[in-house]
């Protein structure tokens, strides 16, 4: 019976944990659809050089960042602990540091430059198209 009390406490804990505090999950996993088509999100000459913004594609905030003439764009919430990467800091190394935990992400692929982060960010298509910024899921 004892066993059965601490396996019933450990599972309450673990479910609370996962399911409660989004402990060890990853944020970026949404039910919301991630755009598999170009969707217009910003005009180009509001993009503004090594400034970061967040827009929407859909219902998915996006980070959205010109860095030297180039436009990049990551999912904009941390895979690590839902931070809002728009808020964090650009790195000279094209990479982007989350402002919660530091964890930093590659602009070029979404990959993990520094934990805490262990999965990537979602990395976007980027063109321009009649004077709009257009972004759609990167596909692996």
């Amino acid at each position: 019976m004892l066993g059965y009390g601490v396996t019933t406490v450990a599972a309450y804990l673990g479910g609370q944990l996962v399911y409660g505090e989004q402990t060890g999950v990853d944020h970026t996993a949404t039910a919301a659809e991630y755009p598999k088509d170009f969707v217009a999100v910003l005009s180009e000459n509001e993009l503004v050089e090594n400034k970061m913004r967040c827009v929407t594609a859909g219902e998915i905030p996006v980070l959205l960042v010109r860095k030297d003439g180039k436009i990049f764009a990551l999912a904009n919430t941390c895979s690590h602990l839902g931070g809002p990467l728009s808020e964090g800091e650009l790195m000279d190394d094209c990479s982007v540091k989350c402002p919660w935990h530091g964890s930093d992400f590659s602009l070029e692929n979404g990959s993990v430059v520094a934990g805490p982060a262990t999965e990537p960010q979602p990395k976007f298509d980027v063109r321009v198209h009649n004077g709009q910024i257009e972004v759609k899921l990167a596909e692996n």
